[in-house]
């Protein structure tokens, strides 16, 4: 057993040594990216239109995606437990367990949870605008005739 642990470690040692030789520093390449970016930043300010500004700097920030994805995901990954957790504890921290309703009652079932959500949600979008105005009122002088309407409207002739 022990022999067997020890070579995964040489196995690992060498694993790295050539991932960084073969793939590089993600560290170096991401700042490497970003001072592309900035440069390419600079030059697009000067020439908005430009077609092939545009594409780099579109495949430089995939570029960035794909090496933020590779440092830090590849991490995620080792300690999936460990954020799993955080996760979870994030997500209860955010959820509503009770709520303080107009009169001052606490609201902790989730049917007047829901329900003091949905009226405030929609008091907030009602609109108090009354849509069926006549132009007299709006002090607005019609432009189009009844004649110039049913002309507009009419359908047109192949001819």
């Amino acid at each position: 057993m022990y022999k067997m642990s020890q070579k995964l470690k040489n196995m690992k040692h060498k694993l790295k040594d050539w991932a960084r030789t073969s793939l590089g520093n993600t560290q170096q390449k991401l700042i490497q990216n970003a001072q592309k970016i900035e440069l390419v930043k600079e030059k697009l300010s000067n020439q908005l239109e430009n077609h092939h500004l545009n594409s780099w700097m579109t495949r430089l920030l995939r570029q960035r995606e794909k090496l933020f994805n590779q440092k830090y995901w590849g991490n995620l990954r080792r300690n999936s437990r460990y954020f799993q957790q955080k996760a979870s504890t994030w997500r209860k921290k955010k959820l509503v367990w009770k709520l303080k309703g107009d009169c001052g009652i606490w609201l902790d079932s989730q049917r007047d949870l829901a329900e003091k959500f949905v009226s405030d949600f929609s008091g907030q979008f009602k609109s108090n605008h009354v849509s069926n105005r006549p132009l007299s009122e709006l002090s607005l002088n019609p432009c189009i005739t009844h004649s110039d309407n049913i002309k507009l409207i009419r359908i047109p002739n192949v001819k």
